[in-house]
């Protein structure tokens, strides 16, 4: 069954062409991912569909009931989603709720309305790995059609049938999940380069030919010097016309030459390694250890006599729930406190959301030379990598977007003086084509890395060893290992799955609620939910 269809739609911001499409059409059963570059116009697509915002030509109908998970800052409780604004004041758990659990909120109420068509824009914003294992079950077991705007590679491959690809205003479709789009990308990329290839040979062919046409013409302007006059009076009419025969030929070459369809030559982004200078090697086995380490903060305890050790060269992945303490930890290797031990030549680089490392007036190039210890060429390389290219690099920092800005601090902090590189979710806010790119910076630092990450792609493309805090304790898991607490097998069905199923329905109960008592009544359950889930 058609749900949306969408005829010669257009959106432009200013002069510029946002997206166009012919024509754009979900049926029963899509299951889209929609990817694209940070301002590519993703998010505005998402909404003309959705009919939040009309489209400058063509026009949108809608055939479905649809609801959406939408991407909001809840800064004060004015700011809450307009879905779920009814009860969620009602609720007054706006001023203690964490990011995570507003986010589970949205998707909660989302997927209680049972639409037959669901928006989503980066729904696995704020979530930790549970929480996007969660979301990844529920949307396997959606009924309905949707479409997502996510840059988690894992969900976008388990949950899709499909991906749009918006790129320079061009929404094309791809069959399969994200691993598919990606090999028919790639063998895309290999039919391009087979073909620019073909077209210079073709080129240099002709090119060739034709020099030597022109050499040949240039031969038989004069007729040999040994003749006698008769034989240079018949040679002329011969050379003459032998040069106009060449002259012809030559232009029709020219003519080919001309005629042959120019095939772009295809960006293939050169390997860039990142070498630490001679004198930041380190030489220790163990760079990072920590024995009965106990962190406290009041009565609650993150960890109690924990242990563990980080060796040369390790890439480690720093797992386990919101709230395990694993910032906690970092900041505390970061500042070298008891009873942790970092090796005495270690130079640590820090990333961080708060992006306090960057200067707002200065340029792209300016923040990022300030402290690198590599030459302009190499930082411009590693810029362009990340998608800043050409003039891009002299644009100012307080012009950027947020996605931007935090490319900026990667590259600022990956190209200074460092050889133990420290991450805290270095893949919030880039897009996908950026964080591989990122991987690939990160895979040849020759340094040693400590990172934070609910990316599982981005976590098995980089880590080499994997450290889960899990029950006040530090252990090491499997690196494909992509749930960090154990389960155990049981007959019953799992009481935290029931608890947030019940929640799901409850929360539907509530946002259609006819009377007040109704409301209080089901207000009620869902508080006495909401403490079972914290207790567990």
């Amino acid at each position: 069954m058609l749900l949306i269809e969408a005829n010669n739609i257009k959106k432009m911001y200013a002069d510029r062409v946002i997206f166009e499409a012919i024509r754009l059409e979900i049926h029963s059963g899509d299951r889209i991912g929609l990817v694209g570059r940070n301002g590519s116009g993703k998010t505005t697509l998402l909404k003309v569909l959705n009919g939040e915002l009309l489209p400058d030509t063509g026009t949108v109908k809608c055939l479905c009931s649809k609801a959406s998970i939408l991407q909001l800052e809840y800064q004060d409780s004015t700011q809450v989603d307009p879905l779920i604004g009814s009860y969620y004041n009602a609720m007054k758990f706006h001023t203690t709720m964490s990011e995570g659990e507003k986010e589970r909120l949205k998707i909660a109420d989302a997927l209680s309305k049972k639409p037959e068509l669901l928006f989503a824009d980066e729904p696995t914003s704020n979530l930790d790995l549970e929480g996007v294992n969660r979301l990844t079950t529920d949307l396997e077991n959606f009924a309905g059609a949707f479409l997502i705007i996510s840059h988690d590679r894992h969900l976008l491959d388990t949950v899709c049938s499909k991906i749009w690809e918006l790129e320079n205003g061009k929404i094309t479709e791809y069959r399969g999940n994200y691993s598919d789009y990606k090999k028919q990308k790639a063998e895309q990329l290999k039919r391009q380069e087979a073909a620019y290839e073909n077209y210079l040979a073709k080129k240099r062919q002709l090119t060739e030919a034709l020099m030597e046409k022109k050499r040949q013409a240039t031969k038989s302007i004069k007729p040999p010097k040994n003749l006698n006059r008769s034989e240079a009076r018949l040679g002329k009419d011969y050379y003459g016309g032998k040069q106009k025969k060449l002259a012809h030929v030559g232009k029709a070459l020219e003519t080919r030459i001309d005629k042959l369809e120019k095939v772009d030559k295809p960006h293939i982004a050169p390997e860039v390694k990142i070498p630490l200078a001679l004198e930041n090697k380190l030489y220790s086995k163990v760079i990072v250890s920590a024995e009965n380490l106990t962190v406290a903060f009041g009565e609650r305890v993150l960890l109690q006599n924990a242990s563990f050790e980080i060796l040369n060269g390790q890439k480690v992945a720093l797992t386990g729930p919101n709230g395990a303490g694993k910032t906690t930890l970092l900041k505390m290797i970061l500042n070298r406190e008891s009873p942790i031990k970092v090796a005495t030549n270690a130079k640590l680089g820090y990333f961080s959301q708060k992006l306090d490392i960057l200067n707002p007036q200065a340029t792209i190039l300016e923040n990022v030379l300030n402290t690198a210890i590599h030459t302009e060429t190499i930082v411009r390389i590693v810029l362009a990598r990340l998608l800043f290219k050409n003039d891009d690099v002299h644009k100012r920092v307080d012009v950027l977007s947020g996605g931007e800005l935090v490319k900026v601090a990667l590259a600022k902090v990956l190209l200074s003086d460092i050889n133990l590189l420290v991450l805290d979710e270095p893949t919030n806010y880039l897009d996908i084509e950026s964080m591989e790119a990122l991987e690939e910076l990160l895979k040849n630092f020759e340094g040693t890395i400590i990172f934070v990450s609910h990316d599982q792609y981005f976590l098995e493309k980089i880590a080499t060893r994997k450290l889960v805090i899990t029950s006040k304790s530090i252990q090491v898991a499997k690196i494909d290992t992509l749930v960090d607490e154990p389960k155990t097998t049981s007959s019953k069905p799992d009481k935290k799955l029931l608890l947030q199923t019940r929640l799901s329905e409850v929360i539907g109960k509530l946002s259609f609620a006819q009377s007040e008592e109704e409301r209080l009544t089901w207000d009620r359950e869902y508080t006495e939910i909401l403490a079972q889930l914290k207790e567990l």
